[in-house]
């Protein structure tokens, strides 16, 4: 469904079956894709991939057709040429950050998974320095939370 991106994995809530979750729309330009998801991390998320020759008339038909509220993000560089060629549409504040890692934590990254005690740690830290981030440890969608070597 979402061609191994990310950000399409998460918007589209994949179901055990693969197909998307109730209510995700998955569309399809060149070679861009956009999959608007409802209500993730309590708002109306467009996720976009591809290349910008693709993605701007495809953003362009998925916003008149999901509406204003869906808010589009992906790779810095994308979004930046989708802000630049879409008029009307604005660059997000700081207030939506993406985090990902392809290496498993372990002695040799000094990366490990946070234990009950540190998700709490991690959520007062959220509420006295990002109180406005929309994943929080135990919110839905939110798997796991990690700490660095230095953490």
């Amino acid at each position: 469904m979402t061609d191994h991106d990310a950000h399409l994995t998460w918007a589209g809530q994949s179901r055990a079956g693969g197909g998307p979750g109730p209510g995700v729309r998955v569309f399809r330009h060149g070679s861009a894709t956009a999959v608007a998801g409802p209500g993730l991390s309590g708002r109306d998320r467009l996720a976009v991939a591809g290349d910008p020759s693709g993605a701007l008339p495809l953003v362009r038909d998925v916003l008149r057709e999901a509406g204003p509220p869906y808010r589009p993000f992906g790779d810095a560089r994308l979004i930046d040429a989708l802000v630049r060629g879409t008029p009307g549409l604005l660059p997000g504040g700081a207030g939506f950050l993406w985090m990902e890692t392809a290496t498993a934590p372990g002695a040799a990254t000094g990366v490990r998974w946070l234990d009950r005690d540190g998700e709490r740690a991690a959520g007062a830290l959220l509420d006295l320095c990002f109180p406005d981030s929309y994943a929080r440890p135990g919110r839905a969608g939110v798997r796991r939370w990690a700490r660095g070597p230095r953490g």
